[in-house]
């Protein structure tokens, strides 16, 4: 009797382990494709913001873009965004970025996006831009987070980076 109740709790405490082992080395970050990076952008804002757009730079080679809302509601104040660049997008044809540079802006009144991001200047914040160097394609995950409100601005924390090798 007592020999069937140590292997049985020995059993579970060994369950245990096995999953407790699986939790920590699991990683929380995207699954990206050989030729990607993602930017991961958490929003931990006080209320839903309008857009959000963001001009980028790779090894000298300038790109913008926006994130919205495919419906044109609100960007939720909660909302996780993953934004991936591939090297077709990038112009980029070897493994690695030595320099990937983004700013971003926060549009907070829920607004049309106009293709030349031209904005009033009162919905318009600023954020202190990202500078990531060497950012492998398959490899980099990028997470940023975005706090704040319209009334006191916005905060952008970065970077944390993970890379896999």
């Amino acid at each position: 009797m007592k020999k069937g109740i140590v292997i049985a709790v020995a059993g579970i405490i060994s369950i245990l382990l096995i999953l407790g082992i699986r939790k920590w080395f699991k990683s929380d970050d995207p699954s990206i494709g050989d030729d990607e990076i993602a930017v991961v952008i958490t929003l931990d804002t006080k209320e839903d913001i309008g857009l959000i757009l963001f001009d980028y730079t790779a090894d000298g080679n300038e790109y913008s873009g926006v994130l919205s809302n495919t419906d044109q509601s609100p960007i939720k104040h909660d909302t996780v965004i993953i934004q991936t660049f591939n090297k077709e997008q990038l112009n980029c044809s070897s493994n690695m970025i030595e320099q990937f540079i983004m700013k971003f802006t926060i549009i907070t009144e829920n607004v049309d996006h106009n293709p030349n991001n031209i904005y009033p200047i009162e919905i318009k914040k600023d954020l202190v831009p990202l500078s990531n160097p060497y950012t492998w394609f398959g490899k980099t995950v990028i997470k940023i987070t975005i706090t704040g409100d319209k009334d006191g601005g916005y905060i952008i924390t970065f970077p944390k980076r993970t890379s896999a090798f």
